[in-house]
Parts: structure tokens; sequence; C-alpha cells
């Protein structure tokens, strides 16, 4: 059968299957209590529009009546839990006799360019399904084959049957084994996938550290090489915008519509933060803006904003901004100035060698180093479109039109600083930025424009308020092994072995590398989707075959489940009391607790408390309020900004009546908004206009008075020559940090797709259909947005496939196979492949991965300052012959029934 009588088969069975799916949910719940009102799901499919009720196959056989379309209910505002990177956007749920029945995003108010509502994207718009979805895990499992202390017949994980257990079993077992592994192997003998950087966001970890701790894994995760960028730069080059945090590398959105010109480097906001990022630019695009696109693709947002593509190679962007940097070098001059010598002078350090750091090469400057004064290659356009296969000629058009007399803005996402020896990247755009002068005025900016902060920049405005829970200075011999995620499976499976180490387990370790010693014998999935989201998966599967015991807290049947011996279902926060998020500036969010608990479903921070307790932890220190009374310190410490901008101010009015009503401590506040209107609107947003006293000209200050706002860098200024990121990258021990922009080719990279047996260069861009891995079981969002591989028809023809055909890439990491589309949207010798769309779906017999996850052909390695190299990976790609492949979007879901 071909693949199109296939998929026509497939998609004529969907709606059967799916309705078959809800149908047998409700039946299963049918029996729970009468707490349990989940039970009553719907059988209707959604019609794309959320605000209507879609309609309910008559014919369809389901253990309830059809909901009635009139009902009477209440919306309840919800969050999304998932970490798009977008605006923290707005949903409500309508419930009715604890279903949910309808969902709807913000339609509160006027919606303009200046005060856009919230709008969810179809991911936020979809949860409802997925949170009813028949493949939640409703119930404590054990894998049948499974022995206590032995791991029983391990390689079956992945493909055992499993049987249904009590929560006392459950956790009983899991604190049997983590006890076995201290006793016998030391508390790092335990692995704990799980997040680090926030104190009680990772609840098994933290209480954990208590019992002695265990071994953590880390990595640069999305900003790549602009995390290392950003402590020693002076400059900063990321974006953390939420509970306080601030986005400040570029001007705020208003003053972006004075900009002429805006480059945006390696970046597809249009589908990659979802939200209101697109529409800001389309605001600038409206005043007339222009708009140029440099990226191996022409991207939904270079065709939206009607801008100037720009193609480069993965991993050569470096040696494309060099390029241009020659050029605004050789050709500025009186009559036309493109470089701004006054700011170079003032603000710079490191740009020649009248202007290097004491105790430094004068021969190490970057602008010697761009002229090939010492090293005999002027890094020419000529030179730099061998390399990056941009027209030697566009590259100097690109050059004259970021000039200093030119409004020019130049933002750039992280994808670039995601190759392997992209330690230049963060300093090359920098320097290119300064070169014009594009810092520190208005209509002008350099910097990041990615996840909460894309295109919306500046210091918080509304900040979410805490949970109120202690921090305790934990004694005893606290773990502080810290594998790096681009080895971690790897080194797992090779256990016991040696890893390298870099410090203790914070958002970047940065400490003198050293070789130790690690012995892991238990595997805890405990928030992070890891197993298919870091390198190698092919030694995911032989990690998890190997360790003694696999643990996993999960909704679904993920990988980390589906490779598992115990499986804890854990709930939504539309089943806990509630959670508040600030998020795109301006904007903070508010959900409140949706439907009672999924079956037997239990939160994060209740497993924690209950498997303490075994364990022999004080878990009330650790947790002395309960989880409503953290949702409310939240709502009740959240602030907005006064009207002047000079301080914040209580954000929710909070009265004795409702701390009466709510039976949580607190004390009566005055606010914007009342607690009641908070918590049934389920946002709030600040509204913006010109002239307001809200604006952000990133680094006007700076820009005026250098000595007097001098930066966070060692030398108080810009450094285009950074002797504190070569030093610390060099320490960590993987590879040669240069102290300015140099270009060295990455590993797997375009000069190694030029010889051997992988000539296709493969990208891993974000798309809206996915966060990470998280919406991998979304039969919707699946049929919606493509999973498909990008392929020029150039290279079509040369390897002999056709738009639609099922083809496979394969390296010596793995084998995949995916639909292909033939376009030409995208630069011959390059294969892009949405990261995250499907969940993996491993054949032992053949060794291919019938899901088509991408990590399965990434290499376990890492470069520089510990870069993991996610968008450029060498593969080969052909025809796939003899292979019925069914899309995502028309498989079974993996259920798991008692």
């Amino acid at each position: 059968m071909s693949a199109t009588s296939s998929a026509n088969k497939l998609s004529m069975e969907r709606r059967t299957f799916l309705i078959g799916s809800f149908a047998a949910a409700g039946l299963a719940l049918a029996g729970c209590s009468s707490t349990q009102k989940t039970s009553e799901l719907t059988a209707s499919e959604p019609d794309g529009d959320d605000n209507v009720e879609n309609p309910v196959d008559a014919t369809a056989e389901t253990s309830h009546p059809a909901p009635v379309m009139e009902a009477e209910g209440e919306w309840i505002p919800v969050t999304c839990w998932t970490d798009c990177g977008g605006q923290r956007c707005v949903n409500r749920v309508k419930v009715v006799n604890g279903n949910l029945i309808r969902q709807r995003t913000d339609d509160s108010g006027e919606d303009t360019f200046d005060n856009p509502q919230l709008r969810a994207c179809g991911r936020g718009r979809s949860l409802r399904w997925q949170m009813t979805s028949a493949d939640r895990i409703k119930y404590p499992m054990k894998r049948k084959h499974w022995e206590p202390l032995t791991g029983g017949q391990k390689e079956l994980r992945g493909a055992d049957e499993w049987e249904r257990i009590s929560w006392d079993e459950a956790l009983d077992y899991v604190a049997a084994e983590l006890e076995n592994a201290k006793a016998n192997y030391g508390n790092n003998s335990i692995y704990v996938a799980s997040r680090w950087w926030d104190t009680h966001g990772g609840e098994i970890p933290q209480m954990l550290n208590y019992w002695g701790g265990n071994t953590a894994s880390w990595s640069t995760n999305s900003a790549g090489t602009f995390e290392l960028a950003n402590r020693a730069l002076g400059y900063s080059q990321t974006t953390t915008v939420g509970s306080g945090g601030s986005a400040i590398s570029i001007n705020d959105r208003m003053d972006m519509r004075n900009c002429e010109t805006i480059v945006l480097l390696s970046m597809n906001p249009a589908m990659s933060s979802a939200g209101n990022a697109i529409r800001h630019y389309v605001a600038c695009k409206n005043e007339g803006t222009k708009f140029i696109c440099v990226d191996p693709r022409y991207t939904e947002t270079c065709a939206v904003l009607d801008g100037e593509w720009v193609p480069v190679r993965p991993g050569t962007d470096v040696a494309l901004l060099l390029g241009v940097a020659y050029a605004m070098l050789s050709d500025d001059s009186e009559s036309d100035p493109l470089i701004d010598w006054d700011f170079l002078d003032r603000c710079t350090i490191g740009f020649d060698a009248g202007h290097m750091p004491e105790g430094e090469d004068a021969q190490g400057n970057f602008k010697d180093y761009v002229l090939g004064t010492y090293d005999g290659t002027p890094k020419t356009p000529e030179w730099a479109s061998a390399i990056c296969g941009t027209p030697a000629e566009q590259i100097t058009w690109l050059a004259h039109e970021i000039g200093m007399q030119k409004k020019v803005g130049i933002a750039s996402a992280w994808a670039a600083a995601r190759n392997h020896n992209s330690d230049g990247y963060p300093m090359a755009l920098l320097t290119v930025g300064a070169m014009g002068g594009h810092i520190g005025k208005s209509g002008h900016f350099t910097g990041i424009s990615a996840h909460q902060g894309a295109a919306n920049s500046g210091s918080a405005l509304v900040k979410a308020g805490g949970k109120g829970l202690p921090t305790i200075e934990v004694e005893g011999p606290v773990a502080d092994d810290c594998i790096h995620d681009g080895v971690l499976w790897k080194t797992i499976a090779e256990s016991p072995t040696t890893y390298h180490y870099s410090g203790k387990a914070t958002h970047m370790p940065t400490q003198t590398g050293e070789e130790r010693p690690i012995d892991i014998h238990v595997i805890y999935h405990a928030g992070r989707a890891l197993f298919q989201n870091r390198p190698d998966t092919s030694e995911a599967i032989k990690a998890h075959r190997k360790v003694d015991f696999v643990v996993a807290h999960s909704q679904f049947m993920r990988p980390e489940a589906q490779y598992a011996d115990i499986i804890l279902p854990i709930n939504t926060e539309w089943e806990r009391p509630g959670f508040v998020r600030a998020g795109a500036r301006g904007g903070i969010v508010c959900g409140c607790q949706a439907i009672e608990q999924f079956f037997e479903a239990k939160s994060d921070q209740w497993v924690a408390k209950e498997l303490g307790a075994r364990l022999g932890v004080d878990t009330k220190a650790l947790y002395p309020i309960s989880e409503k009374q953290q949702f409310f310190n939240q709502i009740a410490g959240s602030a907005v900004i006064k009207d002047d901008g000079s301080d914040f101010e209580p954000l929710v009015t909070i009265t004795q009546d409702d701390l009466d009503a709510w039976g949580v401590d607190g004390t009566p506040q005055e606010g914007r908004i009342s607690l009641a209107d908070f918590t049934s609107q389920g946002f709030y947003r600040l509204g913006r206009k010109e002239g307001d006293a809200f604006g952000q000209i990133a680094y006007g200050k700076y820009r005026e008075d250098p000595e007097a706002n001098a930066m966070k860098s060692d030398s108080g200024k810009i450094e285009i020559f950074c002797a504190k990121y070569r030093d610390t990258g060099n320490a960590m021990g993987w590879g040669t940090v240069a102290p300015i922009a140099q270009y060295v080719p990455a590993v797997e990279g375009f000069e190694e797709s030029q010889s051997g047996s992988y000539p296709f260069q493969l990208i891993t861009p974000h798309t809206i259909a996915t966060s990470h891995a998280i919406w991998g079981n979304d039969r919707r969002i699946a049929e919606a947005f493509s999973g498909n591989v990008m392929l020029s028809a150039e290279d079509a023809k040369k390897v002999g496939v056709t738009d639609g055909d099922v083809v496979a890439l394969f390296n010596d990491n793995g084998r995949i196979v995916r639909h292909v589309t033939v376009t030409n949207k995208i630069i011959p010798g390059v294969v892009a492949m949405p990261h995250g769309t499907n969940w993996i779906d491993f054949d032992d017999k053949t060794g291919i991965d019938m899901g088509g996850s991408e990590n399965f052909l990434t290499p376990s390695v890492y470069t520089g300052q510990g870069i993991s190299g996610y968008n450029s990976v060498l593969v080969q790609i052909e025809k796939a012959r003899d292979v019925d492949l069914v899309e995502t979007a028309y498989k079974p879901l993996k259920t798991v029934e008692a």
C-alpha cells in the first residue's frame, strides 16, 4: 500500500478510533467514586473553533449521554503546563458536573498591537483533549517481569506488559530500591532527571538532598553558548522573563517600531515563540520596518514579514558575521560611514590593538584577526561565502544594510549557539552590533529575542509571588556529581566508568574539569523528559536496560515511563489547587483547579512527601504548608509596577473575608484587582501606550555614561576581547574557547559533510506543533502540523525521492524513518526535522526508530564550554522501501490498562 493510500485509509479510521478511545476511558472511569468527576468524557472531536461546542457523532457508542450544548457550568481559568517558551497564555475551561466541556482563550477587552490579548496557541487550546486522553496513566503500574532488587528481565524494559499496583506498594518498592542502592553503592549511584535550577521545582531531588543527595545532569540547554557569554561579556545575551526576571539585551516592543531595519538571525518566532512575538514584529512592519532573515530555511517568519532571506549553512554563522565585519572595515568611509568608532572607543574593549585589556597580547585583537594581519587569512566576504554558502555580494550588501547611519535592530535566537564549536557566535553577534553602534539608542539594538522575552524585552512589569516554602541549609553528604547531558546516557550505559566533572549541579557549572568515577544503578525520572530530548537515544535504551531499577513520574506512556519498572501516575496543574505564572513582561496568569484528580494520579509534591516519609526524611521541614497555601502565597505575593515605573505594589486585593473563605494564613492588602476577579478571570495584563514609564532602551544609560553605569564584566565595559570567557571556558576542559569571535568548524559541520558517508547537515528547528517532546501523543496537533523531514528539491532529485515518500535518515548513531516534504525553502545540503514531534517507537529487531525521533541521530559529543550539537548533525538520507509508515496522527495511543 502506498503512503498516500495508507494515510487516506487511516484518516477515515481516525474518528472511529478516537471516539472509541474516549468511550473506553469513560467506561473505565464509570466504576470510580462520585468524586472522580472526569468519568464522563465527551466523545466529540475538535472542529478547530475552541469557542463553539463540537458536534457529537450520533453513531458513536459511548457509556454516557452526550453533553448538553447549553448546559450550565462554570468557566475556570487554567494554566498551560509545558515549557514552550511562549508568553504564558490565557486558557479557560467550561466545567459541567466535573466534566471538561469546552475551552477558550483570552477574548476580553481590546485586542490591539499596543495591548494584545494573551491568546493561546494550538497546543494550549488542545490541552483539554490531552488532559482527558485515553492514554493518561490512571494507576501506579509495575512492569510484569520486574523483580525487586535484581531488576528481573531488564531486557524487556520498553516492551513488557504492565500490572496495576497500589500506591503503598509502589512507594514501598521505590523506597526499598533507593535504600538498596544507597547502602551498596552510595547516593551518587542514583541518577535523578529533574529540574536542578529551581529549589522546589524538582520535588524529588530536593527531598533526596535531605537523605544524602543524588547524581544530577546539566547542559547549557536552550541558550547554548550564550550561557557563558551572559556571565562574561558584560552585555546580557540571555533572556529570563518571569518571576522578577528580565530580558534586557534589546529594546522594548514599543521602541522596536522605530527601527528602519531589523535583522533576525537564526530565529522563527512565527513558529517557535507561540503567542504575540510575531505580532510585535508585524507591528514594526506596519510602521515601515524592513526585515532581513538569516537562516538555512526560508521561514514562516520571513514570509509573514516579507523579509529578505539570507541563506546560511548550519554552524557557519560566525563565518558569515566575520565576512560582514570585514566588509564594514573595508568599505567604511567618511562619505558612507558604517562603523561607529566613537561607541567602540568609549564603550568596548578588545576591538583593536589600542583597546586591549592590560596584560594581553595586542596581536590578539578582533580587528587584526578579521583583517588577517597575523594569521594571513583575511576574513573577506569571499572567504566567508566559501564556508557559509551565502553569496559574497549578499554579505557585502548586509554590511551596508547595518551601517551606523541606519536605525538597525539585530536580534538572534539561540539556535545557532546550539552547535559544536559555536563558542564564537555570541561574541560575533555582539561585535558586529557594536561596530554599527546599534546598542543603547532608540531604534537600535543588538541581542537575544527568544523564549518569554521574544520581541518583548525589558525588566518584568508584573511578578508572581513565591510559594512561601522555606530555604533550609542541608547538612550531610550531599552529592555534587553532575553528568553532562551530552554524554548522559552513554555514561550510564557504560557504568562503572568515569565522567567529566565541572562543578556542582547549577545551571552551568564552571569549575576546572576533572575525571570522576561513576556507577549508576537507579534512574529516577522525576519531571524532565530527557529520554529522547538528549543526545544518542540508542544509548538511552541501553542505559535503561542496564541499571538495576527505573522509576518514572508520568501522565502518559512517554519513553521515560515505557522503559521504567514502576510508573507513578502524576496529575496535571488542572487537578492541583492552582498556580500563578508571570510571562511576557506585562502579563501574568492564574490557573485554578478545574477538576478532581484523574483516577489515582497525585502531585509530584505528594509523592515527595510520601516517599520521603518512608526514607526517614522530615518532610514537614521541607513542606510545612499545604499546596493550597502555597498557591495563595503566590497570589498574595504577586506585584505590578507602579504607573510611574518607580517601584512595585501588590497586584491583588485581599480582604479578611477572603482569608476566612480560603482558610489560609495571610494579611489583608490593597491591590489593582480583587482576589475573586483574579481567580475567575485568570490573568492580568498591564496596558501599554506610547510614552509610558515602562519603555526600555537596552543599555541606554551605559551608552550615555559608561563610567557611571559600568557593565557586569571584569573591565566594566562590553568585552569584544573577553579573557574571562576564554579562561572559564578552557578551565572546563572540553576544548579551546577563544577570547574573541573566531570561526572554528563545527564537529559534524559543513566541512566534514564534504567527505565521508554522511553528506547532509541535519537541523532540528522548534515548531508550533510541540514543546520539546511534550505533545507527542496529541493526535490533533500532529494532524494539523506536519513532522515531515524538509529536503530541497535539488537534493531530493539526487537521492531519488519525491514529496510524500517515506525516507530513512541514518548515521553511525542510529536510523529513523519519516515522510519527506520536498521544497525550495531550504538550502541544498541541509535537512530540517522538527524537534520533538514524535515519541520514539523503536523496533528492536530492525534497529529502526519508526517514530522518527531525531536524537537517535545525535552523537554523544560536546565541545568548548560543553555544547551539544543539536543543529548540525551529519546524516545520509535515502528512500525507505517496503515501509508503510503510519504517521503520529493516526497511530494508536500507548494506553496502559490494568
